[in-house]
């Protein structure tokens, strides 16, 4: 699966959904978990977190979902935390909320329906469960974007009235987090 997420002829037509989704689903057993612990980075979690800046709402929200389940092992989780997980999260954040070719007036707002939506909560619970356990992923998230920026954009999302209410909680959940003392 991960070496369909690396194919480039698989990125349109929906290959990488089918790969991201099918990662997903197998990483909800700790079979599958320990299974990827022991593979190296290159096998599976780089594959992933390359996956994670995805333009398609689709994979992106799969390969979060995959970073979600995955990060239930302490051992994938610090894999994904040194493949650059909290990074490439942090950095979907900052991204606009709409598609690049979008001519709406309310680009750069958050979305409020659709595969967007359902990719910037997924995205937030990803980074909350890394960030949770891990200071490196804190560190990383924080270091992403230029200071004080991630913050700021959980901030607009817990002002902004079109944002579900499971993606507010996770973004005050997430600010909680960042704002511990690391001392």
């Amino acid at each position: 699966l991960a070496a369909a997420l690396r194919c480039e002829w698989l990125r349109d037509g929906g290959g990488h959904a089918a790969a991201a989704g099918a990662l997903q689903h197998l990483l909800t057993r700790a079979e599958e978990q320990r299974r990827m612990a022991s593979l190296p980075a290159e096998a599976c979690a780089l594959p992933l977190v390359t996956t994670l800046a995805s333009v398609d709402h689709t994979v992106r929200r799969r390969a979060c979902g995959a970073v979600v389940n995955a990060s239930a092992n302490d051992e994938v989780l610090g894999t994904l935390v040194d493949a650059g997980a909290a990074m490439a999260l942090a950095r979907h954040l900052d991204a606009p909320f709409t598609s690049p070719s979008s001519t709406s007036p309310h680009a750069g707002l958050p979305p409020t329906g659709g595969p967007a939506a359902a990719a910037l909560g997924v995205s937030l619970r990803a980074l909350e469960r890394l960030c949770l356990v891990s200071a490196i992923a804190r560190e990383d998230a924080r270091s992403a974007l230029p200071e004080g920026r991630l913050p700021s954009l959980l901030a607009d999302l817990l002002s902004a009235p079109s944002v579900a209410p499971a993606t507010r909680a996770a973004a005050s959940r997430l600010l909680g987090i960042l704002s511990r003392s690391e001392a």
